[in-house]
């Protein structure tokens, strides 16, 4: 395992990589120690999304009204 990815986003991420899987990732960033050793790197990701429509799920109810 490389890095770290907010649960939030894990549902997004891979709808996309499933929907198009035509996609790239590389080192953005290096970060210095003390950073825990699973949040060293910065990973870019690149691809496109056709149909999916990200930030839609349960995890982005508004919870007030």
């Amino acid at each position: 395992m490389i890095g770290w990815t907010p649960r939030y986003l894990v549902h997004d991420l891979v709808a996309a990589m499933a929907e198009f899987p035509d996609y790239s990732a590389h080192v953005a960033r290096v970060n210095p120690q003390p950073a825990p050793s699973r949040q060293r790197l910065l990973i870019e990701m690149r691809g496109r999304w056709e149909t999916h429509d990200p930030m839609t799920g349960e995890d982005f109810i508004p919870l007030t009204g």
